[in-house]
């Protein structure tokens, strides 16, 4: 049996009884008349604000970003949305700067080592969490599905570590990571002395988060102006069927750009139509023309249903001819059938059961004719102008014996076909006439 490894985790620390309480970290007093630090220390934040050498570095780095401002407005835009969520598992608000300490809160991040989406998340969390990942959807691309699923395992995360510091550092590298890191660090409880063992991918991360807490409040002493995030009012629709990007931007008159905005969880640019309904999001103003597209194809599917319907009751009524032969078409439980002299639905299903006219290159065709009472192969043989030979081999017959309600394949002359099929329709008599006339 395999034990996934978040859980092994867990159950080691409590094997063990380790009580990680939280830590009290101190910035050295050679950053007291620091700027940055000063701004920094005085947030009144639920995680103690800290600073050193590499947290300036990526302050500068933030400030120096071009794509900052607009990572700010994004970041405020969503914040009361994603605040009501972290609300629910208790965790301090400022914990959704991670989103933006990681990848300037870009839902289409997608790094190196696999993660993707804003928080970004990976596979296993992803899984573990209930969110849908297979070839055409990621939710972990989706915001708010995502955002749901870091609540949960910074939650759990909290619980294992009842420190802050290395909750944030492990929500990005990973518990069975961190676990590594601290082992190699000969079990140390304080997190700074544990940081430089973790992967050098996710080292920075705690690094970054300091720095995004502090770019996020101050950008104003940097001359950096908030930017106004352009969003438009959006409603959902549900398709049932498979739709591109294109085609949905095309249909509802809207930019492309924008359906690929606000729908980033769905891979290649493809909606696609199963297990079940998907939800994309549109434009207000875009989502009666989307409707009107979708009503459309609705009617278009119903009048080919039409139409084929049509077409098979031409191809049956030209096969079986029920106007001249014995064979009734009927819909029987809401399907087309065919039903023989005795009443018995024809099995179109099979080949054989459905009258295609074959022909040949010398204009031969097949016709079926359906045994009655009293008939025997030399009599039929007479009425088609056959032999019983010929009869037994298209029929692959052992014996002279006939069943009443079988049915005969015979090969007659293409341009004789009216002749021959009225031959189905006449009773003892009139055969014995025609073979006689013969």
């Amino acid at each position: 049996m395999r034990i996934r490894p978040f859980i092994l985790f867990i159950a080691l620390f409590n094997i063990l009884n380790i009580n990680l309480n939280a830590q009290y970290y101190t910035t050295d007093t050679v950053f007291a008349n620091n700027a940055y630090w000063k701004r920094l220390k005085s947030l009144p934040n639920a995680i103690k604000p800290y600073f050193d050498e590499q947290i300036e570095n990526e302050i500068k780095l933030f400030l120096n970003n071009p794509k900052t401002p607009a990572a700010i407005a994004k970041y405020h835009y969503y914040s009361d949305s994603i605040s009501k969520i972290f609300d629910k598992f208790g965790l301090p608000k400022e914990l959704q700067l991670i989103a933006f300490a990681n990848t300037l809160c870009d839902a289409n991040f997608l790094a190196s080592t696999g993660e993707t989406g804003q928080w970004p998340l990976q596979y296993f969390i992803g899984k573990k969490y209930q969110l849908i990942i297979n070839s055409f959807v990621d939710e972990r691309r989706d915001i708010y599905a995502s955002s749901l699923a870091a609540a949960k395992s910074l939650a759990d995360l909290y619980h294992i570590y009842k420190d802050w510091y290395f909750t944030i550092a492990a929500f990005r590298s990973g518990p069975v990571a961190m676990n590594k890191a601290m082992r190699l660090a000969s079990n140390a409880m304080d997190y700074f002395t544990v940081e430089p063992y973790i992967d050098e991918s996710y080292r920075k991360s705690f690094s970054k988060f300091m720095a995004a807490l502090y770019v996020v409040n101050f950008y104003s002493q940097h001359n950096i102006k908030l930017m106004t995030y352009k969003s438009v009012m959006l409603d959902t629709v549900a398709v049932t069927r498979t739709f591109t990007f294109q085609r949905i931007a095309e249909s509802s008159n809207t930019p492309l750009q924008i359906i690929r905005q606000y729908n980033s969880k769905y891979k290649n640019e493809i909606v696609p139509n199963f297990p079940y309904p998907h939800i994309i999001l549109l434009p207000l103003k875009g989502v009666d023309s989307f409707k009107k597209h979708l009503a459309y194809l609705i009617k278009e599917e119903e009048n080919k249903t039409i139409n084929d319907s049509l077409e098979r009751v031409k191809k049956l009524f030209d096969l079986f001819r029920p106007d001249t032969s014995f064979y009734k078409i009927l819909v029987l439980d809401g399907k087309l059938t065919v039903i023989d002299s005795l009443g018995n639905p024809v099995n179109l299903d099979k080949p054989a059961a459905i009258e295609v006219q074959e022909t040949n290159n010398v204009g031969i065709k097949w016709i079926y004719y359906s045994i009655k009472t009293n008939d025997n192969l030399p009599l039929i043989a007479d009425c088609f102008d056959v032999t019983v030979t010929d009869i037994k081999k298209w029929n692959k017959l052992s014996n002279n014996n006939l069943v009443k309600g079988k049915r005969l394949k015979i090969m007659i002359p293409a341009n004789k076909f009216t002749k021959y099929n009225a031959v189905n329709t006449m009773n003892m008599a009139q055969k014995q006439k025609l073979r006689k006339k013969d």
